[in-house]
């Protein structure tokens, strides 16, 4: 679990970081705090209906790093907008 949820993190952050620059950063905050949302929805769901299968949290697990990964950059760049 803890490698689904850091892989995307590792791979995908230098790509996420250039899309925060060429992008509006609250669009990519918002869309990827939904993102995250939206799976734990789902995955609380899915537990809810029954046991939820390996496969099924390790790719909930990946999404939500996808999810972090473009909300980490974002988040932080928008920190010197907010505090003087």
């Amino acid at each position: 679990v803890q490698t689904a949820l850091s892989l995307p993190l590792m791979l995908i952050s230098p790509l996420s970081g250039a899309i925060c620059d060429a992008f509006d950063r609250r669009n990519v905050l918002v869309g990827a705090q939904l993102s995250f949302g939206v799976t734990a929805a789902c995955l609380a769901a899915i537990s809810g209906a029954g046991p939820a299968d390996t496969l099924v949290v390790l790719a909930a697990m990946l999404v939500a790093g996808c999810s972090l990964a473009f909300n980490g950059p974002a988040l932080m760049a928008s920190v010197g907008d907010t505090v003087p």
